[in-house]
């Protein structure tokens, strides 16, 4: 019987776990990079964080996930587009529960039908100093989606074919009063960059042979 998306992308989610990772520094900032050399060798100053791409099917039958842009508000990622998530709080058990716990209280998706299909490589991010644990899942239907207004400002649904189109671009931005080129996905007119660039480029790189 042949394997569905699903089960072949927790296999290569395996094999990624096992074997190593395609250089998702290619979806790195000059700055992160600069701060990763020295990042590796600190493993310890990092406090965990998760986050979930969960992925359901539309009507079409196409697999989508939502990615978020959180609200304007005083922290360094605000304004920014990412990945449903956060850090662990007592109750959670694991991060995966720290996965699904943000996904629910972020965009109401309830755990209950939610299947784990496997993680992606973790990735540090200095500017906050958590390392993120990115863990992929699967929903057999698409979820009515509700907000946390508090903090998010709106959400988008890109689709897995989508994904394995889109291609990192540099954009000029502003970081730390330097100009610098930062690749980015560019989508809905939105710019994907920094940790959830790397996520994605990562993902993108294992759907990619799975995907026509």
């Amino acid at each position: 019987m042949e394997k569905t998306l699903f089960q072949q992308l927790a296999l290569k989610l395996q094999d990624l776990s096992e074997k190593g990772t395609p250089n998702i520094e290619t979806a790195a900032s000059p700055k992160r990079k600069e701060f990763l050399s020295d990042a590796h060798s600190k493993k310890s100053v990092y406090s965990p964080a998760a986050v979930l791409i969960c992925c359901y099917p539309n009507a079409k039958g196409d697999y989508l996930f939502p990615i978020i842009k959180r609200q304007d508000y005083s922290g360094v990622h605000s304004n920014q587009m990412g990945l449903p998530g956060g850090k662990p709080i007592q109750q959670d058990n694991s991060l995966w529960q720290t996965a699904l716990r943000e996904c629910d209280e972020e965009l109401g998706i309830h755990s209950s039908k939610i299947i784990r299909v496997g993680t992606l490589s973790d990735v540090l991010i200095p500017p906050s100093l958590f390392k993120v644990t990115p863990f992929v899942a699967q929903l057999d239907f698409e979820p009515n989606i509700v907000l946390d207004n508090r903090e998010i400002a709106k959400f988008y649904q890109l689709s897995l074919k989508e994904l394995v189109q889109l291609d990192i671009s540099n954009k000029k931005m502003i970081l730390d009063q330097k100009e610098l080129q930062v690749p980015c996905f560019e989508f809905e007119s939105e710019f994907i960059w920094g940790a959830t660039a790397m996520m994605l480029y990562e993902f993108k790189e294992i759907l990619k042979h799975l995907i026509k």
